[in-house]
């Protein structure tokens, strides 16, 4: 999986992270899909369609388009079904790209092959193709797109904790809250209730806890107590483990 590009972002945002970051973790990570939506095409199909500039900076790549029903089990966002439109070139000019046989799915994204200059979110995590868009079309599909922002961002700032040489929790998390964003905030104490759109963090002397309240309502958190780690979410990543993060 071509993870050096992420590997080099986060590593500039470790070092060099201004005070109030004006983004998530998880805004540095994910797709930008501005402007990009899906649309039905007859009864079988959807078509996703992009602003002008950005299919013209993509024209001329070959393309992998995926997409997911989405289901829910005990209050978390599932992806039950996979399927797709397949490979194909994206031709210059174009202004949206047709998905077969997609009405049904929650969700879709396209994604090309790595390159230098951009971050990769990985397509899943055995293949090495990129998310240049990831589209919802349903509300199920919207919630599983949060979660997925929401577990990269806690998994990611708990490899980040691991790693810490801070050992004073009250610094350790005053760092943490001055330099990965507006969205992440203090907690006074391990279950704090937080708003939805962001995530909390808690320090103890041989403890941090990431959580965060999902637009669905349901709260996930990832907890470190020395050298065990706990979680209530079917994707959550452990640090040794971050470098599988995916979209599926």
């Amino acid at each position: 999986m071509h993870w050096r590009p992420i590997a080099l972002a986060l590593t500039l945002l470790v070092c060099a992270a201004p005070a109030a970051h004006a983004s998530s973790l998880a805004d540095e990570l994910m797709p930008d899909s501005t402007g990009v939506r899906l649309e039905r095409m007859g009864k079988r199909d959807l078509a996703m369609r992009f602003p002008a500039k950005r299919l013209r900076a993509l024209a001329g790549e070959r393309a992998r388009l995926h997409c997911g029903v989405v289901g829910e089990r005990v209050g978390q966002f599932v992806v039950e079904r996979e399927g797709g439109g397949g490979d194909r070139r994206l031709a210059a000019g174009d202004r949206s790209v047709v998905i077969p046989g997609s009405a049904r799915f929650d969700f879709c994204a396209l994604a090309t092959r790595p390159d230098d200059t951009t971050n990769c979110l990985p397509l899943t995590a055995e293949e090495r193709w990129c998310a240049r868009a990831l589209v919802a079309r349903t509300a199920a599909g919207r919630g599983y797109v949060d979660q997925l922002a929401r577990t990269i961002e806690l998994s990611l700032l708990m490899s980040f904790a691991v790693d810490s040489f801070m050992t004073d929790p009250a610094d350790r998390q005053a760092a943490f809250v001055r330099d990965f964003g507006t969205t992440l905030v203090g907690m006074s104490d391990p279950d704090s209730a937080l708003p939805t759109g962001t995530v909390g963090y808690w320090a103890g002397e041989t403890s941090d806890v990431f959580a965060a309240t999902l637009t669905s309502g349901h709260r996930i958190f990832l907890r470190r107590d020395g050298d065990v780690f706990s979680t209530n979410s079917r994707r959550m990543l452990l640090p040794a483990q971050v470098h599988k993060v995916s979209v599926f």
